[in-house]
């Protein structure tokens, strides 16, 4: 099960998760860590 938000999921948003990630930068974040939580595994 997916969980979404009013925006929702990044897949569906691509603007809405780059805003995601400049957020966090412009807000001081060290590190950005992006991953796939789909549920897939390799």
């Amino acid at each position: 099960m997916k969980v979404k938000d009013k925006q929702g999921t990044a897949k569906e948003n691509k603007a809405y998760a780059i805003h995601c990630i400049e957020a966090a930068i412009n807000g001081g974040a060290n590190w950005n860590i992006l991953c796939d939580i789909n549920g897939g595994a390799y």
